[in-house]
């Protein structure tokens, strides 16, 4: 798991440490990342392909608020974003979340921090996905706007084995 960056301070020097992580769906990376984020710290957790298990939500944690697409789902949601600090209010807006983009707006003290977890299916051509998150970020609402970081990507199989042999 990569350490969590501290935000920019604010007027009133609120600090707050976000991490993110793909958890593969897995029960044991989730409690990973919850035992390691308290231990870290850290206040927001953006995070993709959360463990749900048989309820298709991710599971809510004591001292935990969970960010993700409420009812009605087309299918299991791929992002959310976990509160792990009870001082950080979210401002949050259903119509700017689907199952594979979740967006909020984190505020401490006198800070208002848009923040975007975002899972990009790979069978499926990036362009929407660009312009959709430009969009959501564009409506939260805070200035400036969110950075856009490169999605995580890699390739499996023998065209990728093949093609780093013939470099």
């Amino acid at each position: 798991m990569a350490g969590g960056l501290p935000s920019e301070e604010c007027a009133d020097h609120v600090s707050l440490r976000f991490i993110q992580s793909n958890l593969e769906r897995s029960k044991l990376a989730t409690a990973e990342l919850l035992v390691e984020a308290g231990r870290r710290k850290i206040a927001v957790a953006l995070v993709q392909e959360p463990y749900v298990g048989n309820i298709g939500e991710l599971r809510r944690y004591p001292g935990c608020r969970v960010v993700q697409k409420a009812t009605p789902r087309r299918g299991p949601f791929k992002a959310a974003i976990i509160i792990l600090n009870s001082g950080v209010n979210v401002e949050e807006d259903q119509t700017l979340i689907d199952e594979n983009v979740t967006a909020a707006v984190i505020k401490a003290g006198n800070c208002r921090i848009g923040v975007v977890s975002v899972y990009f299916k790979g069978d499926i051509p990036i362009d929407p996905y660009v312009d959709g998150v430009r969009y959501v970020c564009s409506k939260l609402g805070t200035n400036p706007p969110p950075p856009m970081a490169p999605p995580t990507s890699w390739s499996y199989g023998p065209n990728h084995r093949s093609a780093a042999r013939h470099r």
